[in-house]
Parts: C-alpha cells; structure tokens; sequence
C-alpha cells in the first residue's frame, strides 16, 4: 500500500481587526507525486483519491499549472499558468470530475488521462491542485477558508538523458565551494553526503551536503565548511551525489590549509 501524505486544510475567522486561527479539515491524498516514463503517442490513465477526513463535506475545484523548482534549488517552486514554460504538459491531461463536492468521512476517485504528443523529449512538470470551490456551496458569513493542496506530475520520455557534474571549484571564507550542474535533459532531485580524510586517511569530518531539486541546464552553488579546528595540512574532500535510480556521482577534492587558516584546491578528481 503507498504511503499516505496527509494535508491539512486550514481556516481563518477573520473578524472586525482581528484573525483567529482555528486548525480544521483534514484532506488525505493516497499521492503526492505522479511519475511516469512517457514514449510518443502513447495514453496513459489512472487517478488520485482525495479523502476528507473532517466532520464536514468539502467544496473542491481541481485545476492544472506547470511549476518551476527556482534557486537556491532546494525545492522552493514557483507556480505558473499552463503553457508558460517548455517543459509543460498540462494541455496534455484531461481530467475529471473538475469540481466536486466530498461529504464528511468520505473519498473521490479524480481520474486523469495523459495523451502524450508524437515530438517528445526529456522531461515535462505540472502540478494537480485542489482548492476550495465557494461556489459549490454557501459562505459562512465572516469565515475564510484557505485551501490549496497539489499532486506533482513528472513525464519523462523514455529516451531522456540524465548527467550531471561538479565543477569551478574554489575556496571562500572559510568553505570549499563548487556548482552542482544539471547537464542532461530531466529534473535532478539528488542527495549529497561529504566526509573530509587527513593525509593519514582518517575521516576528521562528515555531514550532509543538501538536497537539490535542479532543471536542466540549470546549476546550483553550495558549499562545504572547513572547520576552523583543522590543524594546517593536506586534506581530501570526498563528496558523493544520489542522483535516483542506482545513479551516484563521487568527486575527490584534495585541500591544504595554512597556518592562518587560508584554504588552497590542489586537485579535483573524478
């Protein structure tokens, strides 16, 4: 059974200079995210259940965007109207029922049907949302209901590419710094770890290098701290990326650090 991710709907009262909060509905999608390797002219179907957990029917609208992940690529969005970039696929998907009505303690089945066009490659986004239809129902004079909960489509072509590199490394106040670049044809939501060997070979450091969400052809600059209780020396930095799929990019940094703490890149190997 996949995992289910649970969204909270929340109402605002909203009176004469004053908000108060109240938490309220509870809306359990069975999927957060659609992810289908797509091939030319093929119709691809299935469906998303949106469950109202709450005491009360809830009015809901569905409706299609494209969405952008935006810098630093840590998975921060931005949202836009169907068609806006070259990525998108929302004119491909037909989906139904658009508006709806989910009595208390009760679940809908959202239907969805991708016609994937004959010229296709690399990747295409969208996101699903649900929200508050006011119009399927009366307003509660003084109340306002906030609702917006999405299920993100990723379709990427058979034939896609996926690469990725480190590179213009260099060292600044303190941290190695380097790009981490999307070079192939898809999304990159990759993972990295780091560890840092003395010259004798020992670990002396480790942790996390983040978490990145990138586009094509986009890249993303982060950093790795050298602690300040490094004594003078030579060191390797080892950081190793999780692109997905069994794929994993290692790159090998070897550093020095002087008496005044100056960071010095001696070699970057593969």
């Amino acid at each position: 059974m996949k995992k289910r991710i649970l969204f909270f709907f929340f109402l605002f009262l909203i009176s004469t200079g004053t908000s108060h909060f109240y938490a309220s509905a509870q809306v359990v999608l069975n999927r957060s995210k659609v992810k289908v390797r797509i091939s030319p002219g093929k119709t691809i179907s299935g469906s998303i259940t949106v469950t109202n957990n709450s005491k009360v029917a809830l009015p809901l609208k569905a409706y299609f965007e494209d969405f952008l992940y935006v810098p630093p690529y840590d998975g921060t969005k931005k949202f836009l109207p169907v068609g806006s970039t070259e990525h998108s696929c929302g004119e491909w998907i037909n989906f139904s029922p658009q508006e709806f009505i989910i009595p208390a303690f009760s679940k809908r089945e959202i239907n969805y049907v991708i016609k994937v066009p004959h010229d296709i490659s690399g990747g295409y986004y969208g996101v699903l949302f649900f929200q508050k239809a006011p119009e399927l129902s009366p307003e509660v004079p003084g109340l306002e209901i906030i609702v917006r909960v999405g299920c993100l489509f990723f379709l990427e072509a058979e034939s896609r590419t996926k690469e990725a590199s480190l590179k213009d490394v260099f060292a600044e106040s303190g941290c190695l710094k380097l790009y981490f670049a999307n070079q192939g044809s898809t999304i990159l939501v990759a993972s990295s770890v780091f560890y840092i060997m003395d010259a004798e070979g020992m670990v002396i450091d480790r942790g996390e290098a983040g978490n990145f969400y990138l586009p094509p052809k986009e890249k993303a600059l982060f950093s790795i701290p050298v602690s300040k209780n490094l004594s003078p020396g030579k060191y390797i930095l080892v950081l190793t990326f999780d692109l997905g799929e069994r794929d994993i990019l290692v790159k090998e940094i070897d550093f020095s650090k002087d008496s005044r703490g100056n960071i010095s890149i001696l070699e970057v190997r593969d």
